[in-house]
């Protein structure tokens, strides 16, 4: 990913209600499906700068005949269910970009943040560590206590 890239999509918005609603209405209603079934990839789009670059075109499939597009702004789906991929022109590169859009790639901020509340609220009830133990292990053991996976 280049730093142009990063810098696209590094800071990530707090999207209001209104806003939402504003950026839904701007989209083609393929990917408003598809970011209703995929909220990471609406994340994701809320956080580009739609203005410079335009909201990003939602296709099932690529072509050949895409390859012709100058300047693509296109996000498609992979073989894994929620994995998606911008393809971005680049304006100081001949090449395009391509950005990975997983799942895994939002929220886990808010998520860190239950988990170390969950830890607070049991910290009286929480072993203590061996230090002369395995302390990986003793730590995910303790996670096990609070996160469900």
């Amino acid at each position: 990913m280049t730093t142009e890239t990063k810098s696209l999509i590094s800071e990530k918005k707090i999207v209001s209600g209104a806003q939402q609603s504003e950026i839904e209405q701007e989209m083609p209603e393929p990917l408003r499906v598809v970011c209703r079934e995929n909220p990471h990839l609406f994340e994701y789009i809320a956080a580009l700068p739609l203005s410079d670059i335009g909201m990003p075109e939602y296709v099932t499939s690529l072509s050949r005949k895409m390859g012709d597009i100058k300047q693509p702004n296109i996000i498609y789906p992979v073989n894994y269910k929620g994995v998606f991929v911008h393809i971005l022109f680049n304006k100081g590169d001949v090449r395009n970009q391509y950005i990975s859009i997983e799942p895994s790639s939002t929220g886990l901020k808010e998520l860190m943040q239950q988990i170390e509340i969950k830890l607070l609220q049991l910290r009286q009830k929480l072993p203590l560590l061996d230090l002369n133990g395995d302390k990986e292990a003793q730590l995910l053991a303790i996670l096990d206590l609070v996160v469900i996976v």
